[in-house]
């Protein structure tokens, strides 16, 4: 799964990521879960879930290097991580 950065403002980010087909997971995709560490060693924390896979991510830190990623969630399991994607807000 790739993560694509959509737009960047002052503090806020869209995120989206292609949709994962069932065959990937074995079954549907329930939600996709959004996570960020700050570059280039923190620690991942969950900053978002959504059903769709698009996210608006609000009130992001300024002026910090952070990396984010998203895993393809579903009944059974939690998806390998995507790509990160490194944004200065």
């Amino acid at each position: 799964m790739i993560l694509l950065a959509q737009d960047m403002t002052t503090n806020t980010v869209v995120f989206t990521a292609p949709l994962v087909p069932p065959t990937d997971l074995q079954t549907a995709v329930t939600a996709y879960k959004f996570q960020r560490r700050e570059h280039p060693r923190g620690a991942w924390s969950d900053v978002g879930i959504a059903i769709e896979n698009e996210i608006t991510l609000t009130n992001q830190e300024r002026d910090k290097k952070c990396e984010y990623r998203v895993l393809a969630v579903n009944k059974a399991c939690i998806g390998k991580p995507s790509n990160t994607v490194k944004a200065v807000l």
